[in-house]
C-alpha cells in the first residue's frame, strides 16, 4: 500500500494562515490518499488546512491503525467496505 498526501490549491486571502503551505508556497487543503500497489485509490481523506504536515494528517486520520486493521484476517477492512459503497453508488440506474 502507498500512503501519500497532496495539496489541493485554493483561493484564500493572506489572513487564512492555516491554509497556507510553506512547502508549496500557496494556500490549499491537505488530502491523504491510500492506494493499492497497482496505484488504484482505496481511500481518500477529508481535507485539512494546507499548513498541516502529511505526517500529522496521517495521525489525525489514524491511517496506520486502519492499515493494520485491514491486514487482520479476522476484521473486515473499512477500506474495502468504502470501496464497495463507492462502486454501488457509481452504478448507473
Amino acid at each position: 500500500m502507498t500512503v501519500d498526501g497532496t495539496l489541493i490549491a485554493c483561493d484564500r486571502v493572506a489572513a487564512d494562515r492555516p491554509f497556507y503551505s510553506g512547502k508549496h508556497q500557496q494556500h490549499g487543503m491537505n488530502i491523504q490518499v491510500v492506494a493499492a500497489p497497482d496505484g488504484e485509490p482505496l481511500w481518500t481523506s477529508w481535507s485539512l488546512p494546507g499548513a498541516v504536515h502529511d505526517t500529522k494528517a496521517a495521525q489525525v486520520w489514524k491511517i496506520a491503525e486502519r492499515i493494520e486493521l485491514a491486514r487482520s484476517p479476522v476484521l473486515f477492512s473499512f477500506f474495502s467496505s468504502e470501496k464497495q459503497d463507492e462502486k454501488v453508488s457509481q452504478t448507473p440506474p
